[in-house]
């Protein structure tokens, strides 16, 4: 019998390394959720700020995954990215109930859909901009 392989060929390889940022990056901000006392962002760009720029990252990432690389994209791959990364943090705000001293909040989803938004609108925005650059 046959021993199951990680992905093979090219098509595997490609899908890893499409994907494999984008768990990492979840992977990285699991464990800034874990931390049961974070760092006061009050001074600097604020929880909120925190929270969109991480999800803009995440939603940029799902980006790439989704389209097979840094490349033009549709507005269903961008509509994705944003559920996707919504959903992500969602369930990122439900971990941290179980993380002492954090709590889930509303507020802090809201910030990571704008931020994910704003990263698909300014990606859209950055390839209309390059094609026509390159007319």
């Amino acid at each position: 019998m046959e021993q199951p392989s990680a992905p093979a060929g090219a098509a595997g390889r490609r899908r890893v390394a499409l994907w494999a940022p984008v768990a990492l990056y979840m992977a990285l901000i699991f464990a800034a959720s874990s931390v049961s006392h974070p760092p006061d962002l009050s001074t600097s760009i604020g929880d909120k700020g925190a929270h969109g720029l991480l999800y803009s990252g995440l939603a940029a990432l799902m980006v790439r995954a989704l389209a097979g690389g840094w490349q033009p994209f549709g507005a269903g791959i961008g509509l994705a990215a944003i559920a996707y990364s919504i959903l992500y943090g969602a369930t990122d705000e439900i971990h941290q109930l179980f993380v002492p001293n954090r709590t889930a909040d509303v507020r802090d989803l809201a910030a990571d859909a704008v931020g994910a938004a704003v990263a698909v609108v300014l990606l859209s925005m950055a390839y209309a901009v390059r094609a026509r650059v390159r007319r």
